[in-house]
C-alpha cells in the first residue's frame, strides 16, 4: 500500500534528516476532534494484488514504529480518493 493526497490532505510529514533513501514523506490531515484532541489521518491506497488479497478474506495489520510511547492509532476504510 502506498500513502495518497487527498482532498483532506493539509501536511505531509518528511523523514527525519539522514533517512530520505529510506523513508518516504506521509501525505496526512491534520483534524481537530472535538473532546479528544489532535488527530493524524493518512489515506493508504492498495495495489490491485492487496486489493484482491482483502477480497479473498486476507486480513489486515498495522505496524507502529516504537518512539518509547505508544500513540494511539486507528485503523478504518474511507471513500477518499487520490488527488
Amino acid at each position: 500500500m502506498k500513502p495518497i493526497k487527498t482532498k483532506e490532505t493539509n501536511h505531509s510529514f518528511g523523514p527525519p534528516p539522514g533517512k530520505e533513501d529510506l523513508i518516504g514523506n506521509l501525505p496526512c490531515s491534520v483534524q481537530e476532534v472535538e473532546d479528544l484532541g489532535v488527530f493524524i489521518y493518512s489515506v493508504y491506497k492498495p495495489t490491485d494484488e492487496e486489493r484482491q488479497a482483502i477480497a479473498d478474506g486476507w486480513n489486515i495489520r498495522l505496524g507502529v514504529g516504537w518512539i518509547g510511547s505508544f500513540p494511539p492509532v486507528s485503523v478504518g476504510i474511507t471513500h477518499l480518493g487520490e488527488l
